[in-house]
């Protein structure tokens, strides 16, 4: 009896399993068995990653709400599990000192192209195009002018760092000094030979107020000049050429003026403070303007009449994998984040101009910041990016200290323009071998 119950039980156990494997078959499905059937956790189905802590170096340092803002807040709400450490804050190191002391960071932020010299010579530049190409990331999104300009830093075709932002130039300009003298405002696509024409009307002397027409930052319009022409070629000084001296003679003109000698008050608290600059060529001041108290609005940069809408070289802020690094992978998503369109939208209207070609991020530039309501702010974003030199070099910036040094010469009259750069040259030369022997 009890063997006969047991062949029953047994088979009408087949017949079900039987019924149920049919059943799965002729529904598409598989036979769910047992163990299948067991509800899973997460941490069964998606294993949590581990969390990572990514050391940040940027030369120029934040304040602690921009590092917030622009680097803690997006990047958490993306990866949860990677903490980011502003090295910068910690003590003040320099980049040398942290290799030195073998604390190299993870990521760094460069100020321009030309910091990539300054990673070779610490053995911390990481080629990132594997990477690249791993993760997908598609380098067509970022402005191929952008991406050009990088190209003569970089050897053999690496991609050792990507541009976060630009660091544009503009023209801006005062409109009650402008409205004092009954002149027209500045209009975009403005050249040096237009804004001259209104400066020789700007720049006069009025109820014992020295008022100026024009000027610029001389040193990063040099180092990264709008007729792209080089400042070192074969480690030497490559200053004494036709382009050069017609740069001088074109800029040293608005200091010519009569009312311009001897000024005793640099270019940026004249415009800003003392309020008797009419025009200043400058880069990004605008959250400073929104506290100067000044009645202002912008025009695109000015240009050479032989560069047509030729703004500045590439020389915004460049992300660089360290190759020290024990997290690459994880340090590149971040730079990827960084260049997605939900980030770059961020900062474009945080006033942070894109490197992005899309052009609607572009047109959102500056669009959550109330100072810049009614500001003619597409005048930031119009003119195009300056090709590179063709030959660019680490001794740049040693030669365009002595070459801005010149520019100032003439403009006090201790020098012609020839002999200024003559001895420009010499001088930079000198630097250059005596940097070659550290």
């Amino acid at each position: 009896m009890r063997t006969t119950e047991k062949i029953r039980r047994t088979s009408l156990a087949a017949i079900g399993l039987a019924i149920l494997v049919a059943c799965a078959a002729a529904c598409g499905q598989k036979a769910v068995t047992n163990e299948e059937a067991k509800p899973r956790t997460g941490a069964e189905t998606q294993k949590e990653p581990e969390p990572v802590t990514l050391r940040v170096f940027n030369p120029n340092n934040y304040a602690e709400i921009l590092w917030n803002d622009l680097w803690v807040a997006p990047m958490k709400k993306k990866f949860p599990h990677i903490t980011l450490v502003n090295v910068k804050n910690e003590k003040g190191s320099t980049l040398k000192e942290l290799v030195a002391a073998g604390n190299a960071p993870d990521l760094i932020q460069g100020s321009g192209a030309k910091y990539t010299f300054d990673l070779e010579q610490l053995g911390l530049l990481y080629d990132m195009a594997p990477m690249i190409k791993s993760q997908k990331f598609d380098l067509n999104r970022i402005t191929p002018l952008a991406m050009e300009g990088l190209k003569p830093y970089f050897d053999n075709n690496k991609i050792y760092g990507l541009p976060i932002t630009m660091n544009n130039t503009s023209l801006y300009y005062n409109k009650d000094i402008f409205d004092k003298f009954a002149v027209p405002y500045p209009k975009d696509g403005i050249t040096y030979d237009e804004v001259y024409e209104l400066a020789k009307r700007l720049t006069r002397e009025e109820g014992g107020i020295q008022y100026r027409g024009f000027e610029f930052a001389s040193a990063i319009q040099m180092q990264y000049n709008q007729l792209s022409l080089p400042l070192v070629r074969n480690d030497q000084a490559a200053f004494n050429t036709d382009g050069w001296k017609n740069w001088f003679n074109t800029m040293k003109r608005f200091y010519e003026l009569e009312g311009m000698q001897g000024l005793k008050t640099n270019a940026t608290d004249a415009f800003l403070k003392d309020k008797t600059l009419a025009m200043y060529s400058v880069t990004n001041i605008m959250s400073t303007l929104a506290t100067s108290g000044l009645n202002w609005d912008m025009a695109t940069m000015p240009t050479f009449a032989q560069a047509p809408k030729k703004g500045m070289q590439v020389f915004g802020p460049i992300l660089y994998v360290s190759s020290t690094s024990k997290h690459k992978e994880e340090a590149f998503s971040i730079i990827a984040h960084f260049l997605s369109d939900e980030v770059q939208i961020q900062r474009a209207r945080g006033g942070e101009p894109t490197v992005m070609k899309n052009a609607d991020i572009k047109q959102q530039f500056g669009a959550d910041r109330d100072y810049l309501k009614g500001k003619n702010v597409g005048a930031f974003l119009a003119n195009d990016i300056a090709p590179s030199p063709e030959f660019v070099s680490k001794y740049d910036v040693i030669a365009a200290q002595q070459l801005d040094a010149a520019f100032w010469d003439v403009v006090n009259k201790k020098s012609d323009v020839n002999t200024a750069i003559r001895l420009a040259e010499e001088n930079a030369n000198k630097k250059i071998a005596e940097e070659k022997t550290k």
